[in-house]
């Protein structure tokens, strides 16, 4: 990818605080001070000050945000121009001739560039293709074996205002990106069914629930015409007070065995424990896994930087997908108060502390995901290619979010080793 297009994908605005040199320390002490929804248990930390729209204030500067059809086609040529570290020309050529689909377009790319750089036909677009930069670093498409995409994001179910709108908003996202893999977090009954008749093109693998009406739970989504489900397992931890658990399901996807580990870690800075001990749970069974298959491991961690060393670390062989894809700082927060308008509550707008007396917005990366890659000597690579943010735009026509997280997006390739 150019250097003019990085810093152009890198300028995506962020807003940054002020005086926040230790945001998460700031953040777990307001924390402390809010209260939590009056469920009866520990359930899961949601702030009971949440408020899905603007102040009025709010409301008459904020600019419109619903997405353009030029938006729209500058965002996909970005996006493909990211995943296949190609240039605008090549983008517009794949892209316009499928209809704008950014998955079919990318996969048309990675199975035709090999043939069309070897073109001996001298055809026009083997020219074009072969006289730009990047030809030279496409050592050959008979190396990618296959693709496949996937989303993480936890859809916030527990908080019931605009919830239909909101769930309705994520069925045209994920209808749209088309995913082969998705993991939800925060889901909530009186929603699944919903999810279930309008995504009918995915199989639905459900963590178990208790039949409560503050109920919630992972849920993992696989496209049964790319992804075929081999087994699963469902445990919850035995440490957990907020119904959590690993939900792990083994897949073949794009011709390889894959397990997919979907979560939600324990919530809040008093459950830091609990949730150390569970994500090195998570990170050992990662590790056993990887000796026989890949893993993908992601979900809403709850995690601040200064617990991932408790844990041990990531585990040896093992990518943080962010940090992967070039750490790109607008990717960076996946719970993000300083741009996400449904995270406004009372006790957190605190200037305490705050030497410039600005409002404290707290900042997070609650959000991630790992890739083990496959121990065994003759395994094929999954290469991680693109990490972006989904959801970053409002509702139609409304002024919340579809979450108050950010989702992760993750493009993948399969290469031969």
């Amino acid at each position: 990818m150019g250097d003019a297009v990085k810093r152009k994908i890198d300028s995506i605005e962020t807003v940054e605080l002020g005086d926040s040199s230790d945001e998460e320390v700031q953040f777990e002490r307001a924390e402390s001070k809010s209260k939590r929804l009056n469920t009866g248990t520990a359930a899961d930390g949601i702030i009971s000050d949440v408020l899905l729209l603007d102040s009025d204030d709010d409301l008459q500067s904020e600019k419109k945000e619903d997405e353009s059809e030029a938006q729209k086609c500058t965002r996909l040529v970005k996006e493909f121009i990211l995943i296949t570290k190609t240039d605008s020309k090549v983008a517009e050529f794949f892209l316009s001739q499928h209809d704008w689909k950014l998955e079919i377009a990318v996969n048309d790319f990675l199975n035709l560039s090999g043939d069309i750089l070897g073109d001996e036909k001298n055809s026009a677009l083997a020219n074009t293709l072969k006289n730009e930069p990047w030809a030279k670093n496409v050592a050959s498409s008979s190396e990618v074996k296959g693709t496949f995409s996937f989303i993480s994001w936890n859809v916030d179910g527990l908080d019931k205002r605009n919830l239909s709108p909101r769930t309705a908003n994520l069925i045209k996202i994920l209808t749209q990106e088309a995913p082969d893999i998705v993991f939800l977090q925060e889901v909530v009954p009186e929603t699944i069914d919903v999810l279930k008749s309008n995504l009918s093109k995915y199989q639905f693998v459900v963590q178990d629930y208790p039949n409560l009406s503050e109920a919630y739970f992972v849920t993992t989504l696989v496209k049964k015409d790319t992804v075929k489900v081999l087994s699963q397992k469902d445990v919850s931890y035995s440490n957990t007070l907020m119904m959590r658990g690993l939900l792990s399901v083994e897949v073949e996807v794009a011709n390889i065995k894959m397990w997919l580990l979907n979560t939600h870690l324990e919530s809040t800075a008093q459950y830091k424990k609990a949730r150390v001990d569970q994500l090195k749970q998570v990170f050992n069974d990662m590790s056993e896994k990887s000796r026989t298959h890949h893993v993908l491991f992601a979900g809403d961690l709850n995690l601040r930087d200064t617990e991932l060393p408790l844990a041990g670390g990531i585990p040896s062989g093992a990518l943080d997908l962010w940090e992967a894809c070039d750490k790109r700082e607008a990717c960076k927060f996946t719970w993000d108060a300083a741009r996400n308008s449904n995270i406004q509550f009372g006790n957190f707008g605190s200037t305490e502390g705050n030497s410039k007396g600005t409002q404290f917005k707290p900042r997070l990366r609650f959000d991630r995901a790992y890739l083990s890659v496959c121990k065994k000597d003759k395994a094929d690579r999954v290469v991680a290619n693109h990490f972006g943010l989904v959801g970053i735009a409002k509702v139609p026509n409304m002024q919340c979010y579809t979450s108050d997280h950010w989702g992760l997006q993750v493009y993948f390739t399969l290469n031969k080793c």
